[in-house]
């Protein structure tokens, strides 16, 4: 299935970027896509949500109108799979954040969310049957724009290679730091075994 191959795709961006010492020593091409793969599997598994909480609003309105729906055992495993569903997309949106830069990967959740949302609710509830030519041209433009947009949100090369440049920088200022206390300690374990030894000299 598509989320096969999507995970399997996040995790072999994973490993290759774990082979190397420092993440943004990576391929840029693996961390610039990878969190597409990341943020498109959590949305395919995580908009099931909107179609499980439109059925169970539809079941708790025939409950109202009388209807015992609690006596059918679709009713606790729709009931579950809502739950089951929006847990898991809260787990994947908050382990983006700590994954992503969240002005980044957010815009994309909620993209991707929204896309596999709209066309899962078409689908599964056959909502294009009764839209007419003119709204099929209109939902189909606004696919399409909404595409556009999840692709201009693709962070540039130049930024990417920007930001490899500040982290390059911090680890210099800190390597300098470390020299810098390393020379201080240096200092002052030479200035005590100097202290030392001009206490235990005779005058």
């Amino acid at each position: 299935s598509i989320v096969a191959v999507l995970q399997s795709i996040f995790w072999y961006f994973q490993f290759r970027i774990d082979q190397y010492p420092h993440p943004e020593q990576a391929p840029l091409g693996i961390r610039k896509y990878q969190p597409f793969a990341y943020a498109t599997v959590s949305a395919i598994i995580g908009t099931n949500t909107i179609i499980f909480g439109k059925i169970c609003a539809g079941l708790l309105q025939n409950a109202f109108k009388g209807v015992d729906v609690f006596t059918s055992f679709w009713t606790y495993g729709i009931i579950f799979a809502f739950g089951i569903t929006m847990a898991f997309w809260l787990y994947r949106m908050n382990n983006a954040l700590r994954m992503y830069d969240a002005m980044f990967i957010i815009p994309v959740l909620q993209c991707v969310w929204l896309l596999f949302g709209v066309l899962g609710g078409e689908v599964f509830f056959k909502e294009y049957q009764d839209m007419t030519d003119s709204e099929a041209v209109m939902f189909t433009i606004g696919v399409v724009i909404l595409l556009v947009g999840i692709s201009t949100l693709r962070p540039s090369t130049k930024s990417v290679r920007d930001g490899d440049m500040d982290i390059e920088m911090d680890n210099m200022e800190e390597d300098e730091e470390v020299d810098e206390l390393d020379e201080e300690k240096q200092q002052a374990k030479s200035n005590s075994i100097d202290l030392v030894e001009e206490t235990m000299t005779p005058e």
